[in-house]
């Protein structure tokens, strides 16, 4: 399973549409080479006609559905020590 981000150009940016999306086309090539444990990899990015597209892994989940999967089991959210250890492992991705 992968996921597919397409992001199209933004036609009042002060430096041309097609500028910004190469610049992000750029970074993401630098992105590419990083491996973590806690990050998604991101395996192509292409600009495309204009467009610039991007495939990556797909998450097995997010927070946003571990929240929803706490409330259902009648909790006010995710457990605070549980929640923390995500935000560690943010922190330590970035």
């Amino acid at each position: 399973h992968k996921a597919v981000k397409f992001v199209y150009p933004d036609p009042d940016a002060e430096d041309g549409p097609g500028d910004s999306l190469r610049q992000e086309y750029e970074a993401f090539q630098h992105i590419k080479t990083i491996r973590h444990p806690f990050l998604l990899m991101l395996e192509r990015v292409e600009l495309i006609g204009g467009v610039l597209a991007s495939v990556m892994e797909l998450a097995d989940a997010g927070l946003q559905d571990r929240f929803q999967e706490c409330v259902g089991q009648g909790l006010k959210g995710i457990p605070r020590a549980e929640l923390l250890g995500y935000l560690a492992d943010a922190a330590e991705a970035l």
